[in-house]
């Protein structure tokens, strides 16, 4: 989930908060929507913004208790993973 609070006049600013379904970590989150599992994270390209894959209940379990980390992702899909629509 993220959420708008007011950190000044004129200035909102999004956090991000792990609940139930939504899990963040720096640059990189995991998500249970309609019993699916995805993998989403910020992009470094020209135009920037987010790209997302579908993973495993396991895999998203896994990051929820600190089992898998970034590292695990970028080995397992590399520059091969395809990205999914919700």
């Amino acid at each position: 989930m993220v959420k708008f609070v007011k950190v000044g006049p004129g200035n909102e600013r999004s956090l991000e908060i792990n609940d139930e379904n939504n899990f963040f970590v720096s640059g990189w989150s995991v998500h249970h929507i309609n019993e699916r599992y995805f993998l989403r994270f910020l992009v470094a390209r020209h135009g920037g913004g987010e790209e997302q894959f579908e993973i495993t209940e396991q895999e998203y379990s896994d990051v929820r208790n600190n089992k898998k980390d970034w590292e695990y992702f970028t080995k397992k899909y590399g520059n091969q993973g395809t990205p999914v629509e919700e």
